[in-house]
């Protein structure tokens, strides 16, 4: 089992594990996921939900000005 699997749950599975997991290691675990994979996480979220962590995830992959 690999994270990647998670895609290939089903609408339910995914949007209970959603719940289960805290938002900042959804930010962390997509920073670096597959656009499907994501698109998948994305789609069983809320649109607020979704559009959030989007740009958590874009701030994180900022570069740092100094």
């Amino acid at each position: 089992f690999v994270f990647e699997d998670i895609a290939s749950f089903d609408s339910n599975n995914m949007q209970e594990i959603i719940k289960a997991v805290p938002g900042d290691k959804w930010r962390y675990a997509l920073k670096s996921a597959s656009e499907d994979l994501q698109n998948v996480v994305y789609s069983n979220m809320s649109e607020r939900a979704a559009a959030m962590l989007k740009d958590d995830i874009n701030i994180l992959t900022l570069p740092l000005m100094f």
